[in-house]
């Protein structure tokens, strides 16, 4: 199994959000190290799930803050994605569901969310902070 390296074009260029995702990485990393030792995977499955849930809810506040068009759609994907992150861990806690299987699909999802969706979630942002910089510097 693979590690994720942390690497600058990860990045989305807001602090917080990249901080999020640093944690989340190196969460996963944690699983993927494991090797396979269930007590160590089920606690750290468990502080993944819930420190998604926490990222989602800060980024969920930043969009209302920037007015982002995009956020139901993305607040969407952030719900069909905690539901499944939620069901492939209460799956592996019962049925020992092979972990490899849950770390690609949490490897997948983030580098492409990342990539994707966050860097425009991002952008909006970064641009609303300018404005607000722009407005208060003209007060």
């Amino acid at each position: 199994m693979f590690t994720i390296d942390w690497t600058p074009d990860l990045e989305v260029g807001v602090a917080e959000i990249d901080e999020d995702h640093r944690v989340m990485v190196a969460m996963l990393n944690r699983i993927m190290k494991a090797g396979g030792r269930h007590e160590t995977t089920q606690a750290v499955l468990e502080e993944l799930g819930r420190y998604t849930l926490h990222h989602f809810e800060r980024e969920e506040r930043l969009m209302v803050e920037c007015r982002y068009e995009f956020a139901d759609l993305h607040r969407r994907e952030h719900r069909a994605l905690y539901d499944e992150i939620r069901h492939q861990i209460d799956d592996l806690i019962a049925r020992e569901r092979r972990l490899s299987e849950l770390a690609k699909f949490m490897q997948r999802w983030l580098l492409r969310h990342i990539v994707a969706e966050d860097r425009l979630l991002a952008l909006a942002i970064r641009r609303h902070r300018e404005t607000q910089v722009t407005a208060e510097s003209e007060d």
